[in-house]
């Protein structure tokens, strides 16, 4: 998974938590104040009026608290993939593999140097030049 959509989901996870905490705690207000105001009217012509907006208020609770939980497994989900240990032996073994990518073909840069300076000082001849360099060659 790329680490664009992980932060994208740990962000998403964070700002769901943020919004349905506040949303959460608003209705749990709003919802005791549709319960004493139930209880009050009892018997009274407006009590349907306050049994509407307890209800009405106990969904919207139920349905941010969900929002909540869900925010929560998000922000979860993204932290462990942000920081888990597994991506980083994953991200040091692929490091490791290119260092020894990068020293095997500085070294034969540095074989063919000198390979070449052997030739032009005429240590060794044509035909040893071209099989020695092929040879470097073939091994990157």
């Amino acid at each position: 998974m790329s680490k664009k959509v992980v932060n994208i989901i740990f962000v998403i996870g964070i700002i769901g938590i943020i919004f349905m905490g506040i949303w959460t705690i608003s209705l749990t207000k709003s919802l005791d104040t549709a319960t004493g105001m139930k209880r009050a009217s009892k018997g009274m012509s407006s009590n349907q009026i306050w049994n509407d907006k307890f209800d009405s208020a106990k969904k919207q609770r139920n349905i941010a608290i969900s929002g909540l939980i869900v925010s929560v497994i998000l922000f979860g989900s993204g932290t462990y993939l942000k920081y888990s240990k597994s991506e980083d032996k994953n991200g040091d073994l692929i490091s490791e593999i290119n260092k020894v990518n990068d020293s095997t073909q500085i070294n034969a840069s540095d074989k063919l140097v000198d390979l070449k300076k052997m030739f032009d000082n005429g240590l060794i001849t044509q035909e040893e030049y071209d099989s020695k360099r092929k040879e470097i060659l073939d091994k990157i």
